[in-house]
């Protein structure tokens, strides 16, 4: 019972936390932390930080090398905070002739095999592709095709 109110009460003020950070955010609902130094984090109102993202070469799954520290900082923090999942959230550019929906499940799952590979448990850690349905558009509303092809790592609090 004492566990339990312990709980409750985090899950209460983290939830004054979130209120309070879209009261000084009401455009995105958030706010923005740094900590420590080399992750970004945006605690949300939905109980989620994001990670920093990782970018794949057109039309592949394999995780480009430029893009294993952003992946062992985040592996190290898993491991230090053996209480947290992650989802992974694979992404997808218009080029035709592929399969968005296999490509971004791919992708995710390469990031997923990875993390895996550092001794993170499978049962931390649910990948999903979502193809081409959010791409990341520059300020003149096309698509900014190498952001696109990405996963988001989000990590659920």
């Amino acid at each position: 019972m004492k566990k339990e109110r312990i709980i409750f009460l985090g899950i209460a003020i983290f939830g004054v936390f979130c209120i309070a950070a879209y009261a000084v955010n009401k455009s995105k609902g958030c706010v923005k932390l740094v900590v420590p130094e080399y992750l970004e984090f945006e605690f949300c109102s939905n109980l989620f930080m994001d990670f920093p993202t990782i970018y794949f070469e057109s039309g592949k799954s394999r995780i480009p090398r430029s893009e294993y520290d952003k992946l062992h900082k985040v592996a190290d923090h898993l491991t230090k905070n053996k209480n947290l999942t992650v989802r992974l959230v694979g992404h997808t550019d218009e080029d035709l002739g592929i399969s968005h929906e296999r490509l971004s499940q791919n992708r995710a799952d390469s990031v997923k095999y990875w993390l895996q590979e550092q001794g993170i448990s499978e049962k931390r850690i649910r990948a999903y592709g979502l193809g081409h349905s959010k791409p990341v558009l520059k300020e003149d509303g096309t698509e900014d095709k190498p952001k696109s092809r990405r996963v988001e790592i989000k990590c659920c609090i």
